[in-house]
């Protein structure tokens, strides 16, 4: 089974540190952190399939990227949370993608229900 592709937007990638097994992290920085580039390599990311689901830290990103990611992840079906800033907020985030989405290595049916 492959992990699970999420993108982590906002803030500046090399001061967050966020490691969750069977998740595949790609943090994309705002544009005031890493400049304008992130939110390019971003919204191609979403349109080409290359992610399955999108947490947007809010305390890091204006609206405008905001609207900006929310409006492409809705055109393209992908899932896309706010939350409201780094560290426990997103690694609980992140927990509960891989509880919703299964542990890596299991087979379907042998998922259950938790809750």
């Amino acid at each position: 089974m492959k992990p699970l592709r999420v993108a982590l937007v906002g803030g500046d990638p090399r001061r967050f540190a966020v490691a969750v097994e069977g998740i595949d992290l790609q943090h994309f920085g705002s544009a005031r952190d890493v400049g304008g580039g992130e939110l390019q390599r971003l919204l191609a990311s979403i349109q080409g399939g290359a992610l399955n689901h999108v947490l947007v830290m809010v305390r890091f990103v204006g609206h405008s990227m905001h609207n900006r990611v929310r409006d492409e992840c809705r055109r393209a079906g992908v899932p896309c949370r706010a939350v409201p800033g780094a560290g426990t907020a997103v690694a609980l985030e992140l927990k509960a993608l891989r509880s919703t989405y299964g542990r890596p290595g299991l087979p379907a049916s042998s998922r259950g229900n938790r809750r």
